[in-house]
């Protein structure tokens, strides 16, 4: 894989690239959002 004209080489054992700390710097994991939930709404 290639970025920003860099190739990078992926370790698959600790899920990083090994030779570039900006590209694993793009490998964030993103917060999942909570579930949903209906409240009992009274009228």
């Amino acid at each position: 894989m290639h970025i920003g004209g860099r190739k990078l080489k992926f370790d698959a054992k600790t899920l990083r690239y090994t030779n570039d700390e900006d590209a694993n710097k793009l490998l964030r994991v993103r917060q999942y959002r909570n579930e949903w939930r209906l409240e009992y709404v009274r009228v």
